[in-house]
């Protein structure tokens, strides 16, 4: 018989709500030490099914608490109060029908059709925000027209030198008055970064875009300069702050936010100026954007043969397209009427005749060219895997970088989180077999079995790290006077 008192409603609800508040109490303070979680398991004494159960008892809620809580989201979203608020409010973008086949109550078949919308946020209102958060946190270097007009010739010099990198003479060549506009216009111009990788949502066809301002000590304070501005707070990693992304759209369609970007924000009196300077994602999102070809034999923006791509002299010889580069390609020829007549694809399957008369558009003498295999191979050489215009130019592809207003945007040929990290895990295994010295090389070992272990690949963000950690290792050595910079040289 069991003899122990039964528990009340309340008494149970209590015991889970403690059991909640230790839990997350637990959980916040793991996440301030490394492994805490897991510390915090290994010394409890309880197995993991124990705490799976315990877990689970504060997850599962009745019905009518269920419909409440749904009941409770809808207000909030109805009232703004959460941080998707705006969703309804949001551009709808680029309507598509999608049609599905249910089954109704009777057996029979009925067909449906939903309409759905990409949506979008204006990037105006990001950047507004973004600006607000920034001055809010005291990162942002915001100054007003009478503080640049009260410095002196010395301190414009001084803070030009500072942040800008151009070997123009200021104290010769320019008046006071022009310096101080350009350290405005440096001060005051942000740039931007737009990310997407390409690949759908939870198995939907929306793709998501993310923006955010890259840092630039022009613009932003130092991790120094915080901590002296501010030797009550806590200091923080500046640049992580800075470089939030932040939602931007879902869908392709972003070509007339470029046109606001030339106008700018105006907060706390203080204009702010924009430029859309990189792209970066992974390989066929940098495709897409720069309008390369997936796969094939030039698969990669640098328009070097896949087969060439180990020949380093190869490599190097071969120049990079630039997106004008690549809007220049369309011009000639008839690709120009046919994107504007709705084919992105305008070099592909291609006549014999039509092939002919691209390749002589572009000065190419094809008298020789006897076979439609071999206008392929010439016309493929020359386009090195330029299959349409870049994708912020697709819609005009007649209208210069310039007069698109991203005359600076650049999509990073590399992805260089990716790329580093196979180099970054062998320069660790192969440092103790370049050291003589047993005890500097035993220390080596520990290190790489401590980082790479048995692993036969690692992550991109655990390369960088590894990375860090090894140039803080490899000069602690150094400083021991246990390694030499002669053993790196014949690495």
């Amino acid at each position: 018989m069991n003899m122990s008192p039964r528990e009340s409603v309340v008494e149970k609800n209590n015991k889970i709500m403690t059991s909640i508040r230790e839990t997350t109490q637990q959980i916040a303070e793991s996440m301030t030490e490394n492994d805490g979680d897991v510390q915090n398991l290994l010394a409890s004494g309880k197995s993991f099914l124990q705490y799976e159960r315990e877990r689970l008892q504060t997850c599962y809620v009745t019905t009518d608490q269920a419909e409440r809580q749904a009941d409770d989201l809808q207000t909030k979203l109805a009232s703004a109060q959460i941080g998707i608020k705006n969703l309804r409010h949001w551009p709808k973008i680029a309507p598509e029908e999608i049609r599905k086949n249910t089954i109704d109550s009777s057996g029979n078949i009925q067909e449906t059709s939903i309409q759905v919308y990409g949506r979008k946020i204006p990037l105006k209102d990001i950047m507004l925000k973004e600006i607000q958060r920034l001055t809010k946190s005291g990162i942002l270097i915001s100054r007003s027209d009478e503080h640049y007009q009260s410095l002196s010739k010395e301190a414009v010099y001084n803070r030009l030198k500072q942040i800008s990198s151009s070997t123009k003479s200021t104290e010769t060549d320019s008046t006071l008055a022009s310096e101080i506009n350009r350290l405005m216009t440096l001060e005051r111009q942000i740039n931007l970064k737009i990310w997407h990788d390409h690949s759908d949502i939870l198995n939907h066809t929306y793709i998501s875009f993310m923006v955010s301002f890259i840092y630039d000590h022009a613009n932003f304070l130092t991790n120094e300069e915080f901590r002296e501005t501010y030797p009550k707070k806590k200091p923080v990693d500046v640049q992580a702050v800075v470089e939030r992304p932040n939602l931007y759209i879902f869908w392709t369609i972003r070509t007339e936010d470029l046109q606001e970007l030339r106008k700018g924000i105006v907060f706390d009196g203080i204009p702010y100026t924009f430029q859309l300077r990189f792209f970066s994602g992974d390989g066929p999102a940098r495709q897409f954007e720069a309008g390369q070809q997936r796969g094939g034999n030039f698969s990669c923006l640098c328009g070097v043969h896949s087969k060439e791509h180990m020949n380093l002299e190869c490599c190097f010889k071969r120049t990079p397209s630039d997106l004008e580069d690549r809007r220049a390609v369309f011009l000639k020829g008839e690709s120009l009427v046919k994107i504007k007549q709705g084919n992105i694809n305008p070099f592909q399957n291609l006549t014999k005749d039509e092939l002919i008369e691209e390749l002589e558009c572009r000065g190419f003498d094809t008298f020789r060219l006897k076979t439609k295999a071999r206008l392929q191979e010439e016309m493929s050489d020359l386009l090195h895997g330029i299959s349409r215009p870049p994708a912020l130019l697709l819609h005009y592809p007649e209208k210069s970088l310039t007069e698109s207003n991203i005359s600076c945007y650049e999509v990073l040929p590399c992805e260089p989180l990716h790329d580093i990290s196979n180099v970054v895990q062998n320069i660790i295994q192969e440092l103790p077999h370049h050291v003589k010295q047993n005890s500097t090389k035993l220390e080596l070992e520990k290190f790489c079995n401590n980082t790479i272990g048995d692993k036969n690949q690692i992550k991109g963000s655990d390369a960088r790290l590894y990375a860090i950690k090894l140039s803080k290792f490899i000069e602690n050595l150094q400083l021991d006077g246990k390694i030499f910079v002669r053993y790196f040289t014949t690495y």
